[in-house]
Formats: structure tokens, C-alpha cells, sequence
């Protein structure tokens, strides 16, 4: 029973660590993005002259995090060039947070 309970474990945080547990439509996110696309590119691919990460590759869960914290103002408050996404991120609901870090995941 033990090994049974630390399987399930394991196999949750693979799970929590990928897309899979995303709970935003990647769909309906497609169209917010156009938004980020403006400075992180149209395939996240970002955009070293203004200074807009690559968001290709990483996880919805992550993109999420930071989008909140920007929103919060928990993020971008002492860096003069993370501040710009402060803006950005309180355009968008909780919802389309949401679907936008789902299919920037998809990227």
C-alpha cells in the first residue's frame, strides 16, 4: 500500500510539472496572445532589442505565476523593464490569464 501511495505521488508532481494539469483553454488564449505577441513575437520566440523574453518552451503553470505576480505588482516593481508587464497583465481577467498561459505552452 506504501508503494502504491508514493506512485501516486510521483506521478502527480510529473503531472503538476507538465501541461497536462493546465487548466486554461489554449484555444481561446490564441487570441489574447496577440496582445504578448507585439513584444514576445508571434511564436514567443521574444525580442532581445525590447528586452521581452522568450515565452516558447515554458510551462503553462509558469507563464500563469508570473502573469499573476505582474498583475499583484508582487513582480516588475524594482526592475524598470519587468515593470512594463505590469500594464499588460492587468489587462487580462483571471480567465484569460488562464488561456493564454495554456497556449503559450503550446508554442
Amino acid at each position: 500500500m506504501k508503494k502504491i501511495a508514493q506512485l501516486a505521488v510521483v506521478a502527480f508532481v510529473m503531472l503538476a510539472g507538465s501541461n497536462i494539469l493546465a487548466a486554461g483553454d489554449a484555444g481561446a488564449g490564441k487570441g489574447s496572445f496577440g496582445t504578448c505577441a507585439a513584444c514576445h513575437g508571434g511564436k514567443g520566440e521574444g525580442n532581445q532589442a525590447m528586452n521581452a523574453p522568450r515565452l516558447a518552451g515554458q510551462e503553462a503553470w509558469y507563464i500563469l505565476s508570473s502573469l499573476q505576480r505582474f498583475k499583484s505588482g508582487a513582480r516588475g516593481a524594482k526592475d524598470p523593464i519587468a515593470m512594463s508587464m505590469v500594464p499588460m497583465a492587468k489587462m487580462l481577467s483571471d480567465k484569460q490569464m488562464e488561456d493564454v498561459s495554456a497556449y503559450i505552452a503550446t508554442l
